[in-house]
């Protein structure tokens, strides 16, 4: 298990890091749909939300652990929900302890710690949608 812990961090971290640069993109491209169509540019936004972070945790999932992920259209779209459900209800505690304690350590802590968690997760996640293609 020890050994699995520094690909977890590796997997968080790439993660949020390949979530970071997409997401102002994706922010800016929701509020555009919002602003042309209302709440139909806002249910696109949130869709185009799971199939990318479907899309970056097969990449990485892929890359760092040789999984082989099926990549459908139903199955990005649910393990998109899944994972980002499943992510920000980890990621509860963290909030809550960043607004009672709001200093640099906590938040590089919360850094640490959640990159372990979010990798084990994002993991975890694609591992329910493994292809036996590869064997």
């Amino acid at each position: 298990m020890t050994s699995l812990l520094p690909r977890y961090f590796v997997q968080g971290m790439l993660f949020s890091l390949l979530n970071l640069g997409p997401a102002v993109g994706w922010s800016l491209i929701t509020a555009a749909f919002a602003s042309l169509t209302g709440i139909a540019g806002l249910v696109v936004g949130v869709v185009l939300l799971f199939f990318l972070m479907a899309a970056i945790n097969i990449v990485l999932t892929g890359s760092l652990w040789d999984l082989s992920v099926r990549d459908g259209f139903g199955g990005l779209f649910v393990h998109g929900i899944t994972l980002f459900l499943i992510l920000l209800i980890v990621s509860i505690p963290a909030l809550i302890l960043n607004n009672l304690f709001p200093s640099l350590a906590v938040r590089l802590a919360m850094l640490i710690l959640y990159s372990l968690i979010d990798g084990y997760v994002a993991v975890n996640v694609a591992s329910y949608w493994e292809s036996d293609l590869g064997s």
